[in-house]
């Protein structure tokens, strides 16, 4: 069915014991964000051992700074994100705002790492100055396979570093990141150069 709410992790699961959101097999389940103000569709909120597989995540527009389909916010380890259709999350103006499909970003001192994500579908968001899917800061040991990245408003996957999003400037980049078998295409900004996969 239909859920007309934003989900944000308070909790960890454990080696073994992972805390799994997932639609029923063959049937589909939609996050649907809709006229919210919340900054994510789904927020990892520095929890690990999770697993968000087969939903439809949609409809969020930044209100103030920045919007996410899934937003990882550092210190997260063992997480999975697979098989999920991200859409129409939108940045008000595309000179200003922010937008991505999925963000990893490593902004404490201890890393996101260990981070799966895999043959998602990444499309038609409003991204302005960010970019669809984006590893950044002190996040290591990432895999991005599989997955479908296409008519984004600027570029398709991004690994980015130095970017000060991490205080601690030796830890301000994103490190072992495996991207492969990704099917990229349609990145267009009216206001900055694209690229279907950047590393930053």
């Amino acid at each position: 069915g239909t859920y007309t709410e934003n989900l944000t992790f308070n909790k960890s699961g454990e080696e073994g014991k992972y805390i799994t959101i997932r639609n029923y097999p063959n049937e589909e389940a939609k996050l649907d964000c809709t006229g919210k103000n919340v900054e994510a569709v789904i927020d990892f909120n520095m929890k690990s051992y999770i697993r968000v597989i087969g939903l439809e995540l949609c409809n969020l527009t930044e209100n103030n700074y920045a919007v996410y389909g899934v937003l990882f916010q550092g210190a997260e380890k063992n997480c999975v994100v697979a098989n999920c259709d991200i859409h129409d999350i939108e940045a008000k103006s595309t000179k200003n705002g922010n937008a991505h499909g999925i963000k990893l970003s490593g902004l404490e001192e201890t890393a996101t790492e260990n981070v799966l994500i895999q043959n998602n579908h990444i499309h038609d968001c409003i991204c302005g100055m960010s970019e669809a899917l984006t590893v950044i800061a002190n996040s290591k040991n990432i895999d991005i396979i599989g997955n479908k990245v296409h008519d984004n408003g600027n570029i398709g996957i991004d690994i980015i570093g130095n970017f000060q999003e991490n205080s601690n400037p030796a830890l301000d980049f994103a490190q072992n990141v495996y991207v492969a078998e990704n099917e990229v295409y349609n990145c267009s900004s009216n206001n900055a150069d694209c690229a279907g996969l950047y590393v930053d």
